[in-house]
């Protein structure tokens, strides 16, 4: 297959992320908190794929390879890609020192261009990566490489909630110009490629711990990345994070049009 020339979009990601990822520490990385009280949708994703003995699964933008190592842990076959070259040979030692490096294959890739063969994965997984992509070329190849059956789970941020996008604003260097975060309309878009599209929304009254997090802990947004430090959250405010998930459940299921003001949304795609 060609190579594609990179777009000036792919060449912004990489440098950005290039950048980041230059700056972590191997040290800094564990896997278990991205599958933790505060990552609620990533274990959405994990049920919804279900026991991955065996599997082969593709980490869509793996960046420093949590998910992915977290894949391999459970016994999956993991392709893992990412745009930055910088985050896969970090995700490479991650792997390394999970003891999981032959379960995992890591390679710079892009998502609109994938080097797989046609249906080749029973699930497709990928955290905040599709709002960095073209969406629907994304979306085309996702399908190509997905079996038939197979499953796809994406872990996007949505563009309505104000203090989100009060917070966005604010945090201008860490996060790259081209992002563009989805809309109910983006999601709709897909269903043009899969027969089945479904979204579950979640972070709405939890925001609350981002505010704490600004006012009262005065952590700058463009020292640490918000959506990494509620990951770590202990002690009374990790009881209160996990009374705002409770209310945010309630308040959803009750109420549906409040999804419009959660912050991620978990894509299910059903090839």
């Amino acid at each position: 297959m060609p190579k594609s020339r990179k777009t000036q979009k792919q060449t912004i990601e990489e440098l950005f992320h290039d950048k980041y990822a230059s700056s972590v520490k191997l040290e800094d990385l564990n896997v278990e908190e991205n599958f933790s009280l505060a990552a609620q949708e990533n274990r959405s994703a994990e049920k919804m794929f279900g026991d991955l003995e065996g599997k082969r699964v593709l980490d869509l933008g793996c960046g420093f390879g949590e998910t992915a190592v977290y894949w391999a842990t459970k016994g999956a076959k993991v392709d893992a890609i990412d745009i930055s070259s910088e985050s896969i040979e970090l995700a490479k030692k991650l792997a390394t020192k999970y003891k999981v490096s032959k379960n995992c294959n890591f390679k710079q890739m892009a998502a609109e261009d994938l080097k797989f063969k046609d249906n080749y994965f029973d699930y497709v997984f990928g955290n905040g990566v599709l709002h960095h992509v073209q969406l629907m070329e994304a979306g085309k190849e996702i399908k190509r490489v997905l079996k038939k059956g197979g499953r796809a789970a994406f872990v996007e941020p949505l563009k309505y909630n104000p203090v989100i996008n009060v917070y966005r604003r604010i945090a201008n260097e860490v996060r790259t110009p081209t992002e563009n975060p989805l809309g109910f309309g983006d999601i709709n878009k897909l269903k043009t490629v899969f027969p089945h599209v479904k979204h579950s929304e979640y972070e709405m009254l939890t925001l609350l711990i981002f505010v704490w997090f600004f006012i009262v802990s005065r952590v700058s947004p463009n020292e640490q990345r918000y959506w990494r430090k509620i990951l770590r959250v202990t002690g009374p405010l990790k009881l209160i994070l996990g009374s705002l998930i409770f209310l945010d459940k309630i308040a959803l299921s009750l109420i549906p049009p409040l999804r419009y003001f959660c912050w991620n949304t978990v894509i299910e795609l059903r090839k």
